[in-house]
């Protein structure tokens, strides 16, 4: 059974990485906007970027 001091360190960790996964979410998202509008402005199908899937 975990003391309450490692509980307390746990929770400090696993809010740590939530809010990580937040950043790198965000990042993502604005990336694939990014790539969204490449692929309108020149009118390239999907599939040519994502490997023909």
């Amino acid at each position: 059974m975990s003391t309450l001091s490692q509980l307390m360190t746990q929770r400090v960790a696993a809010g740590a990485a939530y809010a990580s996964a937040v950043d790198a979410l965000k990042t993502a998202y604005v990336n694939l906007a990014a790539l969204d509008l490449s692929v309108i402005k020149r009118k390239l199908p999907v599939r040519s970027i994502i490997g023909g899937l």
